[in-house]
């Protein structure tokens, strides 16, 4: 097992054959993954996926997500639970278009009568910013995104996750949006998820 000390070269943790090793640093063990700055093919420091980024462009182990659901609109000031997904073990996941929207009798876009949120590593009720985090833009959403007609809402750049990442969107909602059916919310995620390690070949080879 490599002992490294700051400033080492951390191509150092790879293999001859090109897989990774567990290293030792001055903080600790530290396991490769796909966060690491060289990855399983031995891609240069500058640019280890060879041009290949699968948040940006599906490789072809992706697997979609197309994570949707429509619920009646909830009670006045109680924040509920429409969509979830959660990134399986071993995999990375971008989230690259969403949809969020309201169909019943009541609701003006900016409003506030409808504010729906999108958080990471927040289960419903943990309140505040005590657990996890919201996409930058994202923590406070108080007009429809994409629709049912028009199609979904793209993110730029997309919303990048990690293996057992779990992304919400949540919906609350105050008078005099009408609430029960048939007042309904819609909210999507869509993108993709691939395995953690994947290698990536030069272009061109």
């Amino acid at each position: 097992m490599a002992q490294l000390n700051t400033g080492d070269n951390i191509a150092a943790i790879r293999l001859a054959n090109g897989a990774a090793s567990n290293i030792t640093t001055k903080k600790g063990m530290m396991r490769p993954d796909a966060r690491d700055i060289v990855n399983n093919a031995g891609g240069t420091l500058a640019d280890p996926y060879y041009g290949h980024y699968p948040w940006v462009t599906p490789p072809p182990e992706a697997i979609t997500i197309n994570r949707r659901a429509t619920i009646p609109a909830p009670a006045y000031a109680t924040q509920t639970l429409v969509a979830v997904f959660q990134v399986p073990q071993a995999m990375q996941a971008v989230i690259t278009s969403i949809m969020c929207s309201f169909d019943g009798a009541g609701f003006i876009q900016g409003s506030g009568a409808v504010t729906w949120s999108i958080d990471i590593n927040r289960p419903l009720g943990a309140g505040g910013a005590t657990l996890g985090y919201s996409p930058p833009d994202f923590s406070i959403i108080l007009t429809q995104l994409g629709s049912l007609t028009m199609g979904p809402w793209p993110v730029p750049g997309g919303i990048r996750l990690s293996e057992r990442d779990t992304i919400r969107f949540k919906v609350t909602t105050v008078a005099p949006v009408g609430i029960g059916s048939p007042n309904l919310i819609t909210c999507m995620f869509l993108g993709w998820y691939w395995p953690s390690r994947l290698s990536f070949a030069p272009k061109g080879s």
